[in-house]
């Protein structure tokens, strides 16, 4: 049993669904919830305030992007309780600095997630 909410948010249903399986494969989570957008994930947060969260987050969506939820986390000054891992395409050296400045995020890794990072992760602390 997991003591936070791992939310897997992607616009591409292929990253979702391998990220999905990669997940459940590591035994990394069992129940991850898998959102489309920066808009779906702002709606899961503000109706699920309670709780430790990680967030697998893409950065380039339509909708709501990715700095918009890191912007949205910011202002909700909860740094102990979200924790954002940036899981993106994008190789832009500017693009890993500006989300290095955010207190939530963890780590940028550019796609694809691999399975020996989520055995890694899942050995240290997170919350």
């Amino acid at each position: 049993m997991t003591n936070f909410d791992l939310l897997i948010v992607d616009d591409d249903p292929a990253f979702r669904k391998i990220h999905e399986a990669l997940v459940r494969r590591s035994e990394f989570h069992d129940a991850p919830v898998l959102l489309e957008n920066g808009q779906t994930t702002i709606e899961y947060l503000e109706s699920n305030p309670r709780g430790n969260k990680l967030l697998l987050l893409d950065i380039f969506m339509p909708v709501v992007d990715g700095w918009a939820v890191l912007d949205y986390i910011e202002e909700l000054k909860k740094p102990e309780s979200i924790k954002v891992i940036l899981i993106t395409s994008s190789v832009n050296k500017s693009d890993k600095v500006k989300a290095m400045d955010y207190v939530s995020v963890i780590e940028y890794i550019e796609k694809p997630l691999v399975e020996d990072y989520l055995r890694m992760l899942k050995n240290q602390f997170l919350f």
